[in-house]
């Protein structure tokens, strides 16, 4: 069980929350276009370190805290679990969800993903930030109703530039804006490449452009000192990217000023939430939009985007 007080916890993390303006659930999907994937527990604790509380939705990305293959998404919107008892912790202020079939049994109960993840926010000791990994990102775009930013993991070689074309193609069609992080390189002039190669295909085939998440450098796995240098390197690489994403236009649920609007609960219950904030049993609800069908998210207003960025 989670165990979690009613009067959240002075920590470093809680301070640095502080600094920054009160904000609805932000979701970050992400997928990949390597053939090796990189860790999403790296990533999340990059977050974390920046003080934001996160959930990793995992839709299939790993098998990492899956020892309870029944202990995810479908199990608590089926009542089986509450939201506490499902979730694995995997470090100070990160933790893991299994999607299952949850995604699927959303549609049939007639969940919105606006539903979902403004539940979620609802819940005591509520996430700040919703990581969703996924193989497969048209369906995470429909939970997200096509707003927002989607980050895709990429290697600076031309196979790989040519999966990360293929990638942004299908999500850019969804309506998602993409974020290509070049994973495993050398040495910036490497991702920047390949980022600019991508950007010109882009615009000229499909008049998008792709926007820069940044570049993580290829780790050793030799017990040397090289190899910590190469570690410690990559841990910062991630935490730059991290506190650059407070600025990305990410989906978010609710909107910072209906934050007020928003109750507490307690109980971890995240199926009752759901019941509760339609008014209605879920079986009730088959008629009304699911996964395919949503209300929209609302955006954050942020500054303009430059040309390069968009």
């Amino acid at each position: 069980m989670l165990e979690v007080g009613r009067h959240e916890r002075t920590d470093q993390a809680s301070g640095l929350r502080k600094l920054f303006p009160t904000r609805g659930l932000r979701v970050l999907p992400v997928t990949s276009a390597m053939q090796k994937r990189r860790p999403l527990q790296d990533l999340a604790a990059a977050f974390a370190a920046t003080g934001q509380r996160v959930l990793i939705l995992d839709h299939g990305w790993s098998s990492a805290g899956s020892q309870r293959s029944s202990a995810d998404l479908a199990a608590v919107l089926h009542g089986a679990l509450s939201f506490d008892a499902a979730v694995a912790h995997l470090g100070d202020q990160v933790r893991r969800l299994s999607v299952g079939t949850g995604f699927a049994v959303m549609n049939d109960m007639g969940i919105s993903g606006e539903e979902l993840f403004t539940a979620l926010r609802k819940l005591e000791a509520a996430a700040d930030l919703v990581i969703v990994p996924t193989g497969d990102p048209a369906v995470v775009g429909q939970l997200v109703g096509g707003h927002g930013e989607f980050l895709v993991l990429a290697e600076a070689t031309p196979p790989g530039i040519a999966n990360a074309y293929q990638l942004l193609k299908s999500i850019t069609t969804a309506g998602l804006h993409v974020r290509l992080a070049f994973d495993g390189v050398e040495h910036q002039t490497a991702a920047d490449d390949a980022f600019r190669r991508i950007e010109t295909t882009a615009n000229r085939f499909l008049g998008v452009f792709p926007l820069s998440a940044g570049w993580l450098p290829r780790e050793s796995s030799a017990a040397t000192s090289r190899a910590a240098r190469a570690h410690a390197s990559s841990r910062q690489a991630l935490q730059r990217m991290a506190l650059a994403a407070r600025q990305w236009d990410l989906a978010e649920y609710p909107r910072a000023r209906d934050l007020g609007h928003v109750g507490i609960a307690g109980a971890g219950d995240l199926r009752g939430l759901l019941v509760e904030r339609s008014g209605a049993r879920p079986a009730e609800r088959r008629s009304h939009a699911g996964v395919d069908g949503q209300a929209e998210p609302v955006r954050t207003v942020r500054r303009s985007r430059t040309r390069r960025e968009w």
